[in-house]
């Protein structure tokens, strides 16, 4: 640049001044050379400022190509961040695209330009870099062992996790939420029951039956997981070695004895008590699931039907289905086993069949309204469904798996719906919305989500108006039994309905607050917080709630 300045400077001047022509000088030969001069002055005078236009000319293509080659640069450096290059990486690139630019010179003036227009310098871009892949392969790691957790907690195989794609592993990290999600759900209804007494008031067959659903569908998802390991682990059903298989299946069986007492010891941290007919129950159980399997493992034409499953998630969701808690799904596996080994099946439906491989595999109760399996419905898994991202944040496919679930549920039937109140989804609900404000849905579906809140809303703070204004007037508080003492716990006397929150706060400042009450405001509370976040009609629902309250008073 500065040798262009020099150059046209000196051009302008040559070009600018004016040649004198000295004529009678008196001599001949003088006036000869003096015009001579002339003409060679105005000779100099034309060709400098032709070349003056020349430099001029060269100076704006110059100029040109430097401010091209500085953008470009820049977009170069920013295309390696979205290219999650490393800094190594970066600076080979670099290096060879500078080169292609022009010789050191140029490249250092371009690098220059672009320093002093992004405010910054390649020095700073190569550690952001750096610490971009270190977090990227941190990332990588923790997505690796959730989804291998997930994997187990979904009864899928963990076989080869790390190989899989970002999103074959974030969906098995989905899986596993969803599994465990169920699982709080089975747990936390226990639990309940217990902590409110009626577990206590059921008959001994309820506590079992009850005990079996909080505890045997983990143990057949971890079953599923162990197997399609092995499975996967040995090539395949086609090239499976059964003796294996087996080995596992009396491993399993040897070690039920171990699971059971640590449901006796979950039980007692709950102040109850696994009766050894509830614990043979689950021994039961495991061995009625472990035998099937085991039975159908032996079937030559089941393993060649199942060598024969192209798709890995098929395969590993029929294994599901061959160990699940219910035998309508396990008979439902081994129909279409069959069927899949070319087998003609006389009096076998088996488009129901398939049917109820579906629901299982999407957490749908069985197609004849069974009660075999607890539809504690789809939205208890949204609920539990955690951010893909590291920024919090919901993918459009997580979103939509949400919304799906949401209404699916509300399209069920009257029994599911109902399960759907009773099994504290709604609550699992509106607690997600409240902890990811709204994000674990799509913008485009905030109306939809609303209609579900207000819907099963009416129906759970119904219930638990009536439970709080229903609830015994007197209860006995304290320690021992002597030392109890009668307190006064009528809710119509000792509380009032704050207008602007619809909580029941006490009356005077203090009252005994029962289950039943703090379960009302932790309703309408998380309800109305929820409705905001998702932009339904606060003032409406409000309204609603109101009106309830004042029938029931």
């Amino acid at each position: 640049m500065a040798e262009f300045t020099k150059d046209i400077q000196t051009l302008t001047q040559q070009a600018s001044s004016s040649p004198q022509l000295q004529t009678n000088t008196g001599s001949l030969a003088s006036d000869v050379i003096s015009a001579a001069s002339f003409g060679l002055g105005l000779y100099r005078q034309n060709k400098a400022a032709t070349a003056l236009a020349g430099a001029q000319k060269q100076q704006v293509e110059y100029q040109t190509r430097l401010d091209e080659s500085t953008l470009a640069y820049g977009d170069f450096q920013a295309s390696m961040a979205a290219q999650e290059q490393n800094g190594t990486s970066a600076r080979a690139k670099r290096k060879k695209f500078l080169a292609g630019l022009g010789d050191a010179t140029f490249q250092t003036k371009v690098i220059s330009a672009s320093n002093k227009l992004t405010g910054t310098n390649f020095t700073e871009t190569e550690s952001n870099l750096n610490k971009a892949e270190v977090q990227r392969q941190e990332d990588a790691a923790n997505l690796v062992v959730s989804a291998r957790a997930g994997a187990i907690s979904a009864g899928e195989s963990v076989a080869g996790v790390e190989n899989l794609t970002t999103e074959q592993q974030q969906r098995l990290v989905v899986q596993g939420e969803i599994a465990d999600s169920q699982r709080r759900v089975d747990a936390s209804t226990i639990s309940n029951a217990i902590q409110t007494g009626a577990y206590n008031k059921m008959t001994a067959d309820k506590q079992t039956a009850l005990y079996l659903s909080a505890t045997m569908p983990a143990y057949s998802l971890k079953l599923s997981s162990t197997l399609n390991t092995a499975v996967e682990e040995a090539g395949g059903f086609e090239s499976l070695n059964k003796d294996g298989l087996f080995d596992i299946i009396t491993a399993e069986r040897t070690n039920l004895d171990a699971q059971v007492m640590q449901h006796v010891e979950a039980a007692a941290s709950l102040g109850v008590i696994l009766t050894p007919e509830q614990q043979n129950s689950f021994r039961t159980s495991g061995n009625s699931i472990l035998d099937s399997f085991e039975k159908l493992m032996g079937q030559e034409a089941v393993t060649k039907a199942l060598g024969s499953i192209p798709d890995r998630l098929l395969s590993q969701n029929i294994v599901k289905a061959m160990t699940h808690t219910d035998g309508k799904i396990r008979n439902a596996a081994l129909a279409i086993m069959l069927k899949l080994g070319g087998n003609e099946l006389l009096g076998v439906d088996i488009t129901a069949n398939y049917k109820i491989l579906a629901g299982m595999a999407a957490g749908d109760a069985l197609p004849d309204g069974g009660d075999d399996l607890k539809n504690t419905g789809k939205l208890a898994k949204a609920a539990f469904t955690a951010p893909a991202n590291t920024d919090g944040t919901f993918t459009s496919e997580q979103q939509a798996l949400n919304s799906e679930l949401v209404e699916n549920m509300l399209q069920g039937t009257p029994t599911q719906v109902k399960k759907a109140v009773k099994g504290n989804i709604y609550k699992n609900l509106i607690s997600s919305i409240v902890e990811f404000k709204g994000k674990n849905f799509a913008i485009e579906k905030h109306a939809s989500t609303a209609d579900a809140i207000v819907d099963l809303g009416s129906r759970v703070i119904s219930s638990a108006i009536a439970a709080a204004y229903n609830a015994p007037k007197t209860r006995l508080v304290g320690g021992t039994y002597r030392d109890r003492q009668a307190v006064n716990t009528d809710t119509s006397k000792n509380f009032t309905v704050d207008e602007k929150t619809l909580e029941l706060v006490p009356l005077g400042g203090f009252a005994y607050m029962t289950d039943e009450v703090k379960n009302y405001n932790s309703y309408v509370r998380e309800s109305i917080k929820a409705l905001e976040f998702v932009g339904g009609d606060v003032d409406a629902y409000k309204r609603d709630i109101a009106n309830s309250i004042l029938v029931v008073r």
